[in-house]
């Protein structure tokens, strides 16, 4: 009987530890869908964002890709944060030396975004375009 007292208790406390540690992964979305292409002739701006992320992360990234369809690609890509998913700001606490990144005329580009100790309620990042162009834009992210 201790024995099985013993396993039951050992079952519920490893059951809690494994339910505590599942990672929130998936695709950055926009209202639309997953993936937008960017058109500008003059200054665009969209947004691609992460589901609310409930509870403080230890460690986080977010992850941009852009490839280029035509024209000349360029702009800014930041990254933001929300407390109320109403008013966001530029997310500096960042493991990275910057929040932004600046797109270039390449034909695939990508960056991440690595976040350390991380509580806030949601991320965007904010993609700003100039020029002729079209570009698919898409984004990952994942929090532990």
């Amino acid at each position: 009987m201790k024995k099985i007292l013993i396993f039951a208790l050992f079952s519920i406390l490893s059951f809690g530890i494994t339910t505590t540690v599942k990672a929130q992964a998936g695709e950055l979305k926009t209202a639309s869908g997953i993936a937008f292409d960017s058109v500008s002739n003059a200054a665009t701006t969209k947004y691609l964002y992460t589901p609310e992320i409930s509870g403080k992360k230890e460690v986080a990234s977010i992850s941009l890709k852009a490839v280029k369809v035509s024209g000349t690609v360029s702009g800014t890509a930041t990254l933001e944060a929300s407390n109320d998913g109403t008013d966001w700001y530029p997310y500096y606490n960042s493991m990275d030396s910057t929040h932004s990144y600046n797109l270039t005329d390449l034909d695939s580009q990508g960056y991440r975004w690595k976040l350390s100790q991380t509580s806030d309620l949601k991320f965007r990042v904010k993609i700003v375009v100039s020029g002729t162009q079209v570009a698919r834009v898409t984004g990952f992210y994942r929090f532990r």
